[in-house]
């Protein structure tokens, strides 16, 4: 059982491992976007979003979700319906970030649980990989 100094050390630690599970994704050319969810403060699963799952499909009710990018609204929406205690990410997400970016959705949900949001923490590794994964799609979609 992991012990942590600070509530700071906590979400670094869990932070990086996102951010590791994104270069993980990035090479396996899956988004680059990683993540890992804690229970009481402990590591519960970690993974890279994939064209199959995505992290949050792991979450039970009472959980830490660690992400490198900002949920998107519909990431959002089930984070919220799985009463979901905090998320925390590194990198917004300024054209479909639902949590401060463009279409800056919690503040308008009612009538259904809201967690606490934390980020963006930095502009880090991340969102260089995730610039260059879109950039390369983009072109060899035309």
């Amino acid at each position: 059982m992991r012990t942590y100094k600070s509530f700071e050390e906590y979400i670094i630690y869990h932070l990086q491992i996102a951010e590791f599970m994104s270069l993980i994704g990035f090479y396996n050319n899956m988004m680059p976007v990683g993540g890992c969810i804690t229970t009481d403060m402990q590591l519960i699963d970690y993974g890279y979003n994939n064209y199959n799952n995505h992290i949050e499909m792991l979450l039970k009710p009472g959980d830490d979700l660690f992400v490198t990018l900002e949920p998107c609204p519909m990431c959002l929406f089930y984070i919220c319906l799985k009463k979901i205690k905090r998320v925390f990410f590194l990198y917004s997400n300024p054209n479909y970030g639902s949590c401060g970016g463009k279409l800056l959705l919690l503040p308008q949900i009612q009538n259904i649980y809201k967690p606490e949001i934390f980020g963006p923490f930095s502009n880090s590794r991340s969102s260089i990989l995730i610039t260059y994964f879109t950039q390369n799609i983009q072109r060899t979609i035309t």
